[in-house]
């Protein structure tokens, strides 16, 4: 295995493992025969949003049956990207799985735990909480090593310039503007008197977003990026045409976090933050999708659509009224 770090667990002596006490005092012999838990990084730097893989490798007695984790967990750093590739030898008590991952913020990223169930020759199991290495994630912005202090603004007229010059300099300006402003003003007249055109609903506009993506058959010719992202602009701008405060330049963990001090529906954002989650990760770290995935996703973005009601912005105004009030007083 490529870059990995043996780390020997004894299963019979991790606190975890309540399930076989006996090994944990019993002979040399059965420290020998157990399990050994090998775990590696590949690459051990990357940048964000590239995808990297995580390996872990058990070496297990014969007749030891090893069930390793179908998928780690989801982490606002750290976000699996597909299902692993594993490699299971009973006979020779060898397991082994890779499980590619993206990480989304740069540094040192939090521990990650895969839990593994083993299950001994004589019957004792215990589920052990294996620690997986983790890469150093660099930042996509490069670091500022010239630290070049800017200069100050040169002086563009000089200070020789004639007084009388820059007058007749102005009022020639304003001559050939007046025509302009007269245009303008015009046009501003002829717009007010049409009045406003009908307000646009956020609600039908962001169905109508999301049934284009589905009409434009995206899914069928495998264009996953694209689709991805239609629907999660979609979201997205329904979420900034109902606030400001939830605006579409916010990343995916800053819009969590103001749906959550707006006090939000906790189910609403749960659903809202894994829809956009799993598009970034098709969007910006190239992962792949399927079309039953892809459907699931789409139905459940319109669902949610269709059915949630947040703060508008004449609720917001109506709250600003009192406060206004106050200040004419």
């Amino acid at each position: 295995m490529n870059r990995v770090r043996r780390a020997r667990l004894v299963l019979a002596l991790v606190p975890a493992c309540a399930a076989i006490p006996a090994a944990a005092q019993g002979s040399p012999a059965d420290a020998v025969h157990a399990p050994v838990f090998s775990v590696g990084v590949s690459p051990d730097t990357v940048t964000v949003g590239d995808r990297f893989r995580l390996m872990l490798r058990v070496e297990a007695p014969p007749g030891t049956r090893v069930e390793l984790p179908a998928r780690l967990d989801s982490l606002p750093a750290l976000h699996p990207v597909g299902p692993p590739r594993a490699r299971s030898g009973a006979a020779r008590g060898d397991f082994a799985a890779a499980y590619p991952m993206v990480a989304w913020r740069p540094g040192a990223l939090p521990p990650l735990y895969a839990p593994v169930r083993v299950t001994l020759a004589d019957g004792r199991a215990a589920t052990a909480r294996v620690p997986l290495r983790l890469p150093f994630v660099r930042s996509v912005l490069p670091a500022d090593s010239a630290k070049v202090e800017p200069r100050g603004p040169h002086d563009v007229i000089g200070p020789d310039w004639d007084r009388r010059l820059m007058l007749v300099l102005v009022l020639l300006a304003m001559l050939l503007l007046a025509p302009t402003a007269v245009f303008v003003r015009r046009w501003l007249r002829k717009r007010l008197a049409r009045g406003p055109g009908a307000p646009v609903d956020p609600r039908a506009r962001a169905l109508a977003s999301l049934e284009l993506a589905r009409r434009m058959r995206l899914v069928e010719a495998g264009e996953w990026k694209p689709f991805y992202t239609l629907t999660s602009e979609a979201l997205r701008g329904y979420l900034e045409a109902l606030s400001p405060r939830w605006g579409a330049e916010l990343t995916t963990e800053e819009l969590a976090r103001a749906l959550d001090a707006a006090d939000v529906d906790a189910a609403d954002a749960r659903a809202v933050r894994a829809l956009l989650t799993e598009a970034d990760a098709v969007k910006f770290a190239g992962a792949a999708s399927t079309p039953a995935a892809a459907e699931r996703h789409w139905r459940q973005a319109r669902e949610w659509v269709a059915s949630f009601e947040g703060p508008t912005e004449v609720e917001e105004d109506a709250e600003a009224v009192p406060a206004a009030a106050e200040v004419g007083r």
